[in-house]
């Protein structure tokens, strides 16, 4: 699972409704079953996969999600590794011209 108990997440692709996608969330508790009232009165409840039950500071929350669309928001250690940087491209090395004239004949 991608959460535990009291992390801050975000909500990520490709979650239903777009408007929520990157809000952040509290995860509260494992989901056991159930459905949860929002404080819009909104219902959600579980489709019977791994879910998290989650709280923030938005009118459609707390409500019932699914730990495939929460990313958690920690300190990921300091032996972590950025993926975004392992994409990124190998900087091409710079010619200097003043080497290439001492290599080259007279």
């Amino acid at each position: 699972m991608n959460c535990r108990p009291g992390d801050l997440a975000h909500i990520v692709a490709p979650y239903r409704d777009r408007s929520m996608r990157g809000l952040p969330v509290t995860v509260i508790e494992a989901h056991r079953g159930g459905a949860v009232r929002a404080k819009n009165g909104c219902i959600s409840h579980d489709r019977g996969q791994d879910c998290w039950l989650v709280d923030g500071h938005d009118d459609r929350l707390p409500m019932v999600i699914g730990d495939a669309y929460l990313r958690p928001i920690r300190d990921p250690g300091d032996d972590a590794v950025d993926e975004m940087v392992l994409r990124k491209p190998v900087p091409l090395p710079v010619i200097q011209p003043e080497l290439i004239r001492e290599r080259m004949p007279a």
